[in-house]
């Protein structure tokens, strides 16, 4: 119809009538992109609640994890350096037990805390998070994955190296391996490793200058672990924050 009268219009150099019609053409057309412009961003904005909300989700269960696998990697921590210093005799009135046997046994086990990744790697994989509405967020979600991946790396270059019990079989014995990974229970140190018991002979430890080195690297590299955990989660802490402010969720 509106081309018809445009067309008419012409024909007769009707010039206010052509103005008119383009005019109509011209709004209709703007005004038919800011509707489907307006459907576009109501869909992505509902498609970005939903990755927040799984990666809110996901980031409820690592925190909660966190807390109880810190406190059990911080009790190894303090065992292992309880040792060092009866080691260097820092401090040689240290009675050294099977709590110290045991955190030289699993000193090689460390993990990442954060366990719960797939909003994580949804979001990256779909690169949703270019989208966010909220810089804050997109900022502490970039600290999170560095938090996760670099943990990853110190993990993997620890993975590399021998435990103490693989390198020294004959001062640190496994005497009972019926383990069940990471039982968080409880915060005691027997309940992570639970079913594992080790059998150390402290005297030889304390005569062989190479275990004294070796357990001084593992004590340096489980305090920057610890380290690299405790920042992770006051990353995940303040993010979950946000995004209870962006969901609206009462804390």
């Amino acid at each position: 119809m509106i081309l018809q009268k445009l067309a008419a219009a012409i024909r007769r150099q009707d010039w206010f009538q052509i103005v008119i019609e383009v005019l109509i053409v011209i709004v209709g057309i703007f005004l038919g992109l800011q509707v489907q412009a307006a459907y576009e961003e109501r869909a992505e904005r509902k498609q970005e609640l939903v990755y927040l909300d799984n990666l809110r989700k996901d980031i409820t269960v690592n925190i909660e994890t966190v807390k109880i696998l810190f406190d059990q990697r911080e009790v190894t921590r303090k065992k292992l350096n309880e040792v060092a210093y009866y080691l260097s005799e820092v401090k040689p009135d240290i009675v050294l037990t099977k709590e110290h046997c045991t955190a030289i046994g699993e000193s090689h086990r460390i993990n990442n805390f954060a366990r719960e990744r797939q909003a994580l790697l949804e979001i990256q994989s779909s690169g949703q998070i270019a989208n966010f509405q909220n810089d804050q967020i997109r900022y502490l979600f970039s600290l999170y994955a560095r938090s996760i991946y670099g943990l990853d790396d110190l993990i993997g270059e620890q993975n590399t190296r021998e435990s103490l019990n693989e390198k020294y079989p004959e001062i640190i014995k496994i005497i009972n391996n019926i383990r069940q990974e990471d039982v968080v229970t409880d915060q005691s140190l027997f309940s992570l490793y639970s079913g594992v018991e080790y059998k150390c002979d402290f005297t030889a430890i304390k005569e062989n200058p190479s275990f004294h080195n070796d357990l001084m690297i593992i004590d340096t590299t489980y305090v920057f672990y610890l380290m690299r955990g405790h920042n992770q989660l006051m990353v995940m802490q303040e993010l979950l924050e946000e995004l209870d402010s962006e969901l609206e969720v009462d804390s």
